[in-house]
């Protein structure tokens, strides 16, 4: 835990809360053209706001790559919106599972942005994805590339709960 709040420590505008395993911050790399938050770690367990918004141009990217394991809560906000085009949101774990709940955003004015998430075992509960613009929809991929092509890691199981939502939609007609 204190390995992860050292390599977050210079995003960390607010005070950290920690609870066990369970990490409960906002880091907030915002900026006019999008921030960027890489975050490699072993296991994350996240119930908080991972934010790389574009106040004045695209979105950012937001990076979290785990060795083992990534759990996202129902209260966790991933996003890397843009007043331009969508940024780049991007959850991947190596050795086990990604269990996505909560909200993952990479929504453009313009277009829409990316979001991957993929690990051995991907799911999501009653999470929300959305890589929508207005003129154009983004991409969003669960479990790996379309149709197991592509350079994006495949899954051997990936879940999609009924309450689930996944967006990439061209908004304007």
């Amino acid at each position: 835990m204190e390995e992860i709040l050292q390599s977050l420590s210079r995003f960390l505008p607010e005070a950290a809360l920690t609870v066990g395993l369970l990490l409960v911050l906002v880091v907030d790399a915002s900026g006019v053209r999008g921030g960027r938050i890489d975050i490699e770690v072993d296991t994350v367990d996240w119930a908080g706001s991972l934010l790389a918004d574009g106040t004045v141009g695209d979105g950012g990217v937001v990076r979290v790559q785990a060795a083992a394991s990534i759990t996202t809560m129902a209260s966790s906000i991933i996003r890397a919106d843009g007043t331009q085009a969508g940024g780049e949101v991007s959850l991947q774990a190596v050795k086990t599972e990604a269990l996505i709940s909560g909200t993952v955003s990479a929504r453009g004015l313009t277009t829409g942005g990316e979001i991957t998430l993929t690990a051995p075992q991907t799911e999501t509960h009653g999470a929300v994805l959305d890589a929508s613009g207005a003129f154009g929809g983004g991409r969003v991929r669960v479990g790996g590339g379309y149709q197991g092509g592509g350079d994006v890691p495949q899954a051997k199981r990936t879940y999609v709960d009924l309450y689930t939502r996944i967006r990439a939609d061209a908004e304007v007609k």
